[in-house]
């Protein structure tokens, strides 16, 4: 089948006085080179470049009509065939994280391929999408419309920068989601995070109570291991995380750091480490009984959310995982301390606008030491009969 060309303006000589339009013409499997004559009224270059804009849409409609192809001919590129292979071959050289590859594939499976999939890139029109937005606006969230929207958009940028398309048929002004605000993320208060960690069975109460004292994501735990440990220096070295049993980088260069630890946890760790079969430099800090970390799926579904119902706390969907903990100590610390810049430090933003606007709010500066200082004293004592520490005691002796 002819190649496929992309769009034309045409190009314009003079001759004798006279201008001419010179283009290609798609015959058949053929390409051929093509000069005109303009009509008698074009005298100037203004009409000229009038005349050929008018001109070439025609030759262009003609030149980028479906044709259906012949036997032996390359079938026509669908979406999903895109998805296949340019879009795939894009995937591949961008050097994605792996959860960031499934979460485009997820999209596309769920939402994308089975309404568009089929139809041939050139004929899916900006109409085609509002009707598909319409459709998709009856059952999904405007958060979830908004990733399908710019993967949408990612699709047709690399479609048309493989010349398979003249114009994406995304238009921001017809598909764009609706600004979505920013709403305070779901957190517990100190009390109802005791009560959950009081009802965390021992063998996987360290691992929560670390959770939301140095308030890292769960890929961060559950990827640490014992050479990320400096007891001496009291700090755990956040440089790696993990994703379905793979270990790979961390979310942002934000995160990694080395984080302190109180020493109330270095004694925690270090007697955990002696009591694992699992000690060695480079094995996991929380291991499963062959060795291998754990999924977070699993903790959450059987650990975490079975605490927190026996903790009497209502879980709303899609809310209450791991990232709880995170909004909590990042909140907690707010509160005690109505130190913005203490929580961003703690939570290792890369700006401060996402702890402001979901997070907490305040000002001031401080060292994230102090926020898992805090913490501790207030979760660590789960482990023993001691007494939390008085909070009005606990921020008097922090701010001074």
């Amino acid at each position: 089948m002819a190649r496929r060309k992309s769009y034309q303006k045409g190009s314009i000589e003079w001759k004798n006085g006279k201008p001419t339009l010179k283009y290609e013409l798609r015959v058949g499997d053929k390409w051929l080179t093509k000069r005109e004559s303009m009509p008698e009224w074009v005298g100037t270059q203004k009409e000229a470049n009038q005349h050929r804009d008018t001109r070439m849409m025609e030759i262009n409609q003609i030149n980028n009509a479906i044709q259906r192809p012949a036997v032996g001919d390359a079938p026509p590129i669908t979406l999903e065939s895109l998805v296949k292979g340019r879009w795939a071959q894009y995937i591949s050289e961008r050097e994605l994280k792996p959860s960031t590859v499934y979460s485009y594939d997820s999209v596309l499976r769920t939402h994308i391929l089975p309404e568009l999939g089929a139809q041939e890139l050139t004929e899916i029109t900006p109409q085609h999408l509002s009707d598909f937005r319409d459709k998709l606006s009856e059952s999904l969230s405007s958060k979830t419309y908004r990733n399908i929207y710019w993967l949408l958009t990612q699709l047709f940028a690399v479609a048309k920068d493989f010349d398979l398309i003249e114009k994406s048929p995304v238009r921001p002004s017809l598909h764009r989601p609706r600004r979505i605000s920013k709403k305070e993320k779901p957190r517990l208060s100190s009390e109802e995070t005791l009560r959950v960690l009081q009802e965390i069975p021992n063998e996987h109460r360290l691992i929560f109570v670390l959770d939301v004292v140095i308030a890292v994501r769960a890929g961060e735990l559950l990827g640490l291991r014992w050479l990320d440990f400096r007891p001496e220096r009291q700090t755990l070295s956040i440089s790696s995380s993990v994703w379905r049993g793979k270990l790979g980088t961390p979310k942002t260069e934000a995160s990694v750091r080395p984080v302190h630890i109180p020493s109330s946890l270095v004694e925690l760790l270090k007697a955990h480490r002696e009591a694992s079969s699992f000690n060695r430099d480079e094995d996991f800090i929380f291991s499963r009984s062959d060795g291998r970390t754990y999924d977070q799926d699993h903790l959450r579904n059987m650990v975490l959310y079975p605490a927190l119902q026996r903790a009497g706390i209502k879980r709303e969907p899609r809310s209450y995982g791991f990232h709880l903990f995170r909004h909590t100590a990042g909140s907690i610390v707010h509160d005690l301390t109505s130190d913005l810049k203490l929580s961003q430090e703690l939570l290792a933003h890369s700006h401060i606008s996402p702890t402001a606007d979901i997070y907490v709010h305040g000002r001031r500066e401080a060292k994230a030491e102090k926020a898992t200082e805090l913490l501790a004293s207030q979760f660590v004592p789960v482990f023993s009969e001691e007494p939390v520490v008085e909070e009005q005691e606990l921020v008097s002796e922090m701010v001074q």
